[in-house]
């Protein structure tokens, strides 16, 4: 499942649709180093200080340079929100994230 980011109190935190705050965020900040469309699925942890951390590839369409690209964009992504247990605490959670590189025209 594809995760979004959102603004909140300064911070991006997860949220369950992919928003308009993380594709902004995407497009400003993806270096695509290829010529054909692809998709990379990048899973991580988002750890109780909202860090991320085990950064690997799940799935991926595309060539290494892409694969490497995907995974430093989840490495320089602000810190997010974390996952909270019933009682409000923080908790590490796994999470993943769809990266599209698409074909410019023109």
């Amino acid at each position: 499942t594809a995760v979004g980011l959102a603004a909140s109190e300064g911070r991006l935190k997860l949220t369950d649709k992919v928003g308009a705050t993380l594709n902004q965020w995407i497009d400003a900040n993806l270096r695509d180093p290829g010529t054909m469309s692809a998709t990379v699925v990048v899973e991580f942890l988002v750890e109780k200080d909202g860090s991320v951390s085990n950064i690997s590839i799940r799935s991926s369409d595309a060539d290494p340079e892409r694969d490497r690209e995907a995974r430093r964009l989840v490495r320089v992504m602000p810190k997010l929100k974390p996952a909270t247990d019933e009682a409000g605490a923080p908790v590490r959670c796994r999470r993943s994230l769809k990266v599209k590189f698409r074909l410019m025209q023109g």
